[in-house]
């Protein structure tokens, strides 16, 4: 295996370390991250290490682990290197993979705001660009996907403040340089409006939310793939065709349960 981390930043609140490295060092590299971290997005240019409290310490060995393989450029500031990282370990890890011959291609996506609902173009199939903004905005608002589209509504004022920084950067995910065009005073209208809603909006958008998780039995930080596995166990619990045996009164109670948990799945979905 040969790899070494040729460059360490830290900037827009990201250790961002940029890697070159055979494949047989890259696929050691993304099995690791991925029985490491749940928290990650792998991607085949770029390696997303987000913040959570409990893989705190798995950050820290990692970044360890990255600061004995910096390039012969670089151990010269092994120390400062290390230290700078130690100190920002709870910030999002994102590994860049490329090579000093590799050509960043420049992507740019289209942004569109209509009554609280904020659409995101971009005319590539899976474009990483929407993966990266489903990982960044998980939890803080409501995320629909389509083919070259990505719709975002119920958005919470963190989240506002999380899509002002990506519009006002170009992203390099990878080997991919992507550019959000947008109206200004467009998106200055949206964030008046969404900040105009007050604290009881978001307030009532988080209850509901936390309902509908109680009625599955769930809560904290999920993925679609969780929330979609507890409703099939449910359903299995109580779909009252599975039940035939019960009487009709047992049969109507779970019948109203079954009910209760479809549309929480519904809305959760």
């Amino acid at each position: 295996m040969a790899g070494a981390f040729c460059s360490v930043k830290i900037v827009s609140n990201t250790i961002v370390l940029r890697l070159e490295a055979d494949d047989r060092f890259l696929d050691y590299l993304k099995n690791t991250v991925k029985k490491s971290f749940g928290a990650s997005m792998i991607m085949r240019h770029s390696i997303f290490i987000f913040s959570r409290e409990n893989e705190r310490h798995r950050r820290k060995v990692f970044l360890t682990w990255a600061a004995n393989l910096l390039s012969k450029e670089l151990m010269s500031s092994k120390a400062y290197l290390s230290e700078a990282m130690f100190k920002s370990c709870d910030l999002p890890i994102n590994i860049q993979i490329s090579s000093k011959s590799s050509v960043v291609s420049v992507k740019k996506a289209y942004a569109y705001f209509d009554k609280g609902v904020l659409s995101i173009k971009c005319y590539g199939k899976e474009a990483p660009l929407f993966s990266y903004i489903r990982a960044v905005l998980k939890e803080r608002c409501e995320l629909q996907s389509a083919l070259y589209e990505l719709k975002l509504s119920s958005i919470d004022k963190s989240a506002l403040f999380a899509l002002k920084s990506i519009f006002s950067k170009k992203l390099l995910l990878g080997m991919e340089s992507y550019e959000i065009v947008y109206s200004k005073p467009e998106f200055d209208r949206f964030f008046a409006e969404i900040s105009s809603l007050g604290a009881s909006y978001f307030d009532s958008v988080a209850a509901k939310r936390a309902q509908m998780l109680s009625v599955l039995g769930l809560s904290g930080m999920l993925t679609p793939e969780n929330i979609k596995k507890r409703y099939f166990e449910l359903a299995k619990k109580y779909h009252p065709d599975l039940h035939s045996d019960k009487s009709q009164s047992d049969r109507a109670a779970l019948s109203q349960k079954f009910i209760q948990i479809k549309e929480a799945y519904e809305a959760l979905r």
